[in-house]
Parts: structure tokens; C-alpha cells; sequence
């Protein structure tokens, strides 16, 4: 069985009860509350390819859609506890917690037996049905150290028709930073592999490290659905990834809301590398990947920036592959941030608030335009921006 559960701690506790009031932390860190404003992940359907989910567990029960067994049990029902855990930090709906997109549809994938364990055929076959069915995210949470040209093709097959990938960096690092112990199908280049943080935002001791690794999510004691309509915290690369699956349906579907078409995979990896918080050294590294991903815009940025670029389009325009979704939106340093305010039409001018800028820049500014953009510098400069319309 070349394919398995990535290796993770003991579960601490099962339990029917959750604390009132809880919030998981994991939903703070990536921001999941600032996309709810806009979307709950409505009209996208994802794909756990795993071990099945309780489709009969009250926070999933009216999440999933459908689904189908590749392991010889007959049912995509969970009898392991490791899929329903990653559904619930997808889409769990709120009856008790809530998942990153609570109103997202999924498919029960079933490839994993109730041991963790499948075999490659199961797992290729498992990705290709879900493609066919209607998936437009597919989270894997499972793992090999040995890559598979059968799931390879099944994977470039999804990735031609647009499903977005995202996989498990893996459960097999140490302190090593220049590790190189990412698993498949994580290493190939089609997929988004993700490592593990915990709620400090410090990379897991488990957390499979490599040049491989893309992106890093919440993956230490994060608390979710298990069988028999329980719940409990685990913790691995396998709640990570589903974390990123939920944010790239919240993603898919406010692009659908507002665009009236969907990401494609390209588009939506450029998105997430956009919205990340850089931890550990600088730049891209083999723990963290490109950062934290958060949809918390303003996070990761510094107290001073070199540049911000703000378009006065109020249709939807597209920037470094990225699609700006926001007229209050604004390209700094490379990465969106939400401003306090909209900037607006006065006559022949577009006002900014001083106040964004002076937060962004950590000094006062001086603006000049360029090319149909707003473009601010470090520099001198203190009352209110303003401009003539560049009829854009």
C-alpha cells in the first residue's frame, strides 16, 4: 500500500461536547471571518480524497453530496476517522464549530482504508472520479515517499480541467530545515503542498520540510469532526491542507460571485502565494514555503513599504495574474491589503485616506501617477491625496 495517513501524535481526547463559544484558532490565523462577509464557500464543490467522511455527522450531514468507495467496502461512510476530521475543517456548518468554508459542498472520496492505507490505482481512479463529478478542489491529506505515474496522470488530468490540487507536505521532518522529506503527491509541481503551524505561527517539528513546499496553514491540535458525530484535535500536515482546501473555496467562490467564472489553478496558487505571511527566513524557504496564507491582508506587512498601487477601476481588473476582487483593495509590496476606506470620486479627483497611507507607509507620502495607477513611494507629503481621475 503505497499510500497512507501521514504519520501524526496521538489523539488527545474524543468528546460529544464543544467548549460554548469555541472558535478555532486555525480560522483566526488564516482570516476565514474576513472572507464570510463576501462568501461561506456557496456553489463550490470540494473533493477529500481520504478515508471516507460520516456523511451522517450533524455538522456534515448536509455538506456532502455525494461520493464513492475505491477500497472494496462498499460504502464511502468513514470507518478510520481521519476524512471526517479534514471534511470538518473544510466545511463543518456551523452546529457546533464551523470550517473555513461552512456552506461548501463535498464529495466523500473513499481510497483510504479503515488502517489509512490505499493503493495507488485506488488513489488515481479516487481523483479522476471526483473530477468527473463536478470537484473544483481536491484536498489530499495522505502521503508515499514513492511518486506513481498512475496518480501523476491523474493529477495532470484534474489540473488540466481545472480542479485545484492541494496536498499534505507530509508528518516526516525534524528540525532540519534543509530537510528534503516532502511526500508525494505533494512534490509534483501540479499540486500546492502544505506544511504545518501551529498557533504561534511556528512550523511543526513533524512538518515534512523541501524546496517542494508551497504554502503553510494551522495544523497543531486543531479541533474537528470524528466519527460517530464526535469531535477531537489532531494534528499533522492533514489539517493543514484542508484549511488552505477551505480557503481556496472561499476564494473560488466569491470569484464566481462577482466575476461570474471560476479561478484557474494557476490563478488561484499565484492568490494564495499573494496572500501569505513570510515567517521563518526571509523569502521562500523549505519550512514555510511562501508563508502563512491569511486572508488577513494586512498581517505580514512591513511598518514601511516601497510601494503601493491602488486601481481606480471599479470593474474587476487583473493584476500579476491575480484578480483584484475589491474596489478598496490595494496591491502593497506585492500583496493585497483591504483599505479603511474606498477611495471616491469628488469632481475631478479620487481622494485616499491619509490615514491608509501614512499606517502603510510609516511616513508621510508623495503621489504621482503612472500607467492608470495610483503609484505612492516612501517619501514627503501630508495632507489628503488627491488626484485627477485617470478615467480608467
Amino acid at each position: 500500500m503505497p499510500f497512507r495517513i501521514p504519520k501524526t501524535p496521538k489523539i488527545v481526547f474524543v468528546t460529544e461536547n464543544v467548549p460554548e463559544g469555541y472558535v478555532s484558532y486555525g480560522l483566526t490565523l488564516i482570516g476565514a471571518e474576513v472572507m464570510w462577509n463576501r462568501t461561506y464557500g456557496e456553489n463550490v464543490v470540494v473533493a477529500v480524497i481520504d478515508t471516507g467522511i460520516d456523511y451522517k455527522h450533524p455538522e456534515l450531514k448536509d455538506r456532502v453530496i455525494g461520493g464513492k468507495d475505491f477500497t472494496g467496502s462498499g460504502d464511502f461512510m468513514d470507518d478510520n476517522g481521519h476524512g471526517t476530521h479534514v471534511a470538518g475543517i473544510i466545511a463543518a456548518s456551523g452546529v457546533k464549530i464551523s470550517g473555513v468554508a461552512p456552506k461548501a459542498n463535498l464529495l466523500a472520496v473513499k481510497v483510504l482504508d479503515k488502517e489509512g492505507g490505499g493503493q495507488d490505482q485506488d488513489v488515481a481512479d479516487g481523483i479522476a472520479w471526483a473530477v468527473e463529478n463536478g470537484a473544483e478542489v481536491i484536498s489530499m491529506s495522505f502521503g508515499s515517499a514513492n511518486p506513481s505515474p498512475v496518480v501523476r496522470q491523474a493529477l495532470r488530468f484534474a489540473y488540466k480541467k481545472g480542479a485545484v490540487l492541494i496536498a499534505a507536505a507530509g508528518n516526516e521532518g525534524d528540525e532540519n530545515i534543509d530537510a528534503d522529506t516532502v511526500d508525494y503527491p505533494a512534490r509534483y509541481p501540479e499540486t500546492i503542498a502544505v506544511a504545518a503551524v501551529d498557533a504561534k505561527k511556528i512550523v511543526a517539528p513533524f512538518s515534512s520540510k523541501g524546496p517542494e513546499v508551497d504554502i503553510a496553514g494551522p495544523g497543531v491540535d486543531i479541533y474537528s469532526t470524528y466519527i460517530g458525530g464526535k469531535y477531537v484535535y489532531l494534528s499533522g500536515t492533514s489539517m493543514a491542507t484542508p484549511h488552505i482546501s477551505g480557503a481556496v473555496a472561499l476564494v473560488l467562490s466569491d470569484c464566481k460571485r462577482i466575476m461570474g467564472r471560476k479561478m484557474a489553478p494557476e490563478e488561484l496558487k499565484d492568490y494564495l502565494i499573494m496572500h501569505t505571511e513570510d515567517l521563518g527566513p526571509k523569502g521562500k524557504d523549505n519550512a514555510y514555503g511562501y508563508g502563512l496564507f491569511t486572508f488577513n491582508y494586512g498581517a505580514s506587512l512591513p511598518s514601511k513599504v516601497k510601494e503601493i498601487r491602488i486601481k481606480l477601476d471599479k470593474g474587476f481588473t487583473r493584476m500579476n495574474g491575480v484578480v483584484q476582487l475589491g474596489s478598496r483593495v490595494a496591491l502593497i509590496d506585492g500583496k493585497e491589503v483591504n483599505m479603511d476606506v474606498e477611495p471616491f470620486k469628488f469632481g475631478d479627483y479620487v481622494y485616499i485616506s491619509a490615514k491608509f497611507l501614512a499606517e502603510q507607509l510609516g511616513a508621510k507620502a508623495n503621489l504621482s501617477t503612472s500607467e492608470k495607477e495610483l503609484i505612492i513611494s516612501n517619501n514627503k507629503g501630508t495632507r489628503l491625496a488627491d488626484f485627477a481621475d485617470l478615467d480608467c
